[in-house]
């Protein structure tokens, strides 16, 4: 053995070009290692290391590399962990549902937290951040994990070549009187070619794009079109204008999509309307004083007893009612039976509503595309005025961001007319083949790779 060892030494040094230096890594040694052993074996010795080492080179190939064994190891283990840590938050959504078989945020954002999640939000859809990774809860319960596409050179009112999936028209039926309060809306709802625009890119990857308003009006009035305008509005645009095939689900837009765009000078305008008024309160405070005698003037919409800032037969409002634009904690009102009449107390109201101008100070790079140069377009969120009396209505744009009464406590009804605007989401994980011109060229869009 130790004269095989020498033979091998004196084979080393007929090959100068290999020196410790030049040996990298271990593969190569074995390579080299053998090349000099076989100079002092014999035949029968040199075919069982052959054998060997292709085996050991299999094995070696197999461990490293992008397609090895260890870098499949080390993907499954993390896809493991993720799995993991999504199941996780699917068990505690679904141990947060009530006998009502709806899910019960506030639970679901306590028994998140003792697992050591973060939730952002206080309405479905939930963002959720466990360890390193971010999920979303979207309004079915669902869990996914957020996976961010590059957003670069995607604008704010870029075109987008977002497409509905074909779909009959909305129906009349659903429009008649006992829906909208309005007798007007005699044809049915067709879904129309739009353009579609880039109004906002998320924290999270996700884009929400905006159509421009539709050509056909909606009429809603009274207390019926205040209790029921909302659902409609968020009905319509889900019936006409979802892809069912990526299933992306329409919505009208909402008060909240104006206030994600609101510039600091546009929170203080609307924080402070109404500050040096006299006769009517400031914005978001409540003003019980005016009419809480007056009890032929205490009319009030069915759904506003359940809403935020509302004090029914109480000095106090109400704190954890439902938010203007939640959808589906919404009762659709049908017939006459829209509002009722407090007899022996008076009722407290919140100031909700604010109007100020869709411009650049108010609402930066968004206000072209939020203000409208011709007709108003439907906002799907309620308001409340406080002056005289309670003035209830529903939430609109044009030149500026305001409403339209639908139902004052005197029990006068009022309504309006106005197109809407459908919204859709695009998940952070979809990407996007960008144009250089989809700023300015609603023909050459940014193109949604499904």
């Amino acid at each position: 053995m130790r004269e095989n060892y020498r033979n091998s030494i004196a084979s080393f040094n007929k090959f100068p070009q290999f020196t410790t230096m030049n040996v990298i890594d271990g593969q190569a040694g074995l390579i080299i290692c053998a090349s000099l052993i076989f100079y002092s074996l014999t035949i029968d010795n040199i075919l069982n290391i052959i054998v060997l080492l292709i085996l050991a080179g299999i094995s070696i190939s197999m461990l490293s590399g992008d397609n090895s064994i260890l870098q499949k190891a080390t993907e499954a283990k993390t896809q493991t962990e993720e799995k993991s840590k999504e199941e996780q938050i699917q068990i505690e959504v679904m141990g947060s549902i009530g006998t009502d078989g709806k899910i019960d945020v506030p639970t679901l954002k306590t028994d998140l937290g003792k697992i050591g999640a973060i939730v952002t939000g206080d309405y479905l859809p939930l963002k959720v951040e466990l360890g390193v990774d971010s999920f979303k809860i979207d309004d079915g319960g669902n869990v996914r994990k957020i996976i961010i596409a590059d957003r670069t050179n995607i604008k704010i009112g870029d075109y987008v070549n977002y497409t509905p999936t074909v779909q009959a028209p909305y129906s009349k039926d659903k429009l008649g009187e006992a829906y909208t309060g309005s007798t007007n809306n005699s044809l049915d709802i067709n879904q129309e070619s739009l353009n579609w625009k880039v109004l906002d890119i998320n924290e999270d990857g996700s884009i929400d794009l905006i159509a421009e308003p539709t050509s056909q009006t909606i009429n809603f009035s009274g207390a019926t079109g205040y209790n029921n305008g909302v659902y409609i509005m968020h009905d319509i645009c889900k019936s006409l204008y979802s892809n069912i095939t990526h299933s992306i689900e329409a919505r009208s837009i909402s008060l909240e999509d104006f206030e994600e765009n609101l510039t600091e000078n546009g929170k203080i305008e609307r924080d402070e309307y109404n500050k040096t008024s006299t006769s009517n309160p400031q914005y978001g405070q409540t003003n019980y004083e005016k009419w809480n005698t007056t009890y032929s003037d205490n009319y009030y919409p069915n759904i506003y007893a359940k809403e935020i800032g509302s004090g029914i037969e109480s000095v106090n409002v109400k704190i954890d009612g439902i938010k203007a634009t939640e959808k589906n904690k919404l009762d659709l009102t049908i017939g006459n039976a829209a509002y009722k009449h407090n007899l022996n107390t008076g009722l407290t109201s919140t100031q909700t509503v604010y109007y100020i101008k869709l411009n650049e100070i108010n609402y930066g790079e968004a206000n072209t595309i939020l203000k409208r140069s011709s007709s108003p377009y439907w906002v799907a969120s309620r308001f409340v005025e406080c002056s005289y009396c309670s003035c209830f209505g529903l939430r609109s744009a044009k030149s500026n961001i305001g409403g339209a009464y639908m139902f004052r406590s005197d029990n006068y009804a009022d309504g309006a007319n106005f197109s809407i605007r459908p919204m859709v989401t695009i998940d952070s994980d979809i990407t996007l083949t960008i144009s250089a011109d989809a700023g300015t060229d609603s023909n050459k869009p940014h193109i949604i790779n499904w």
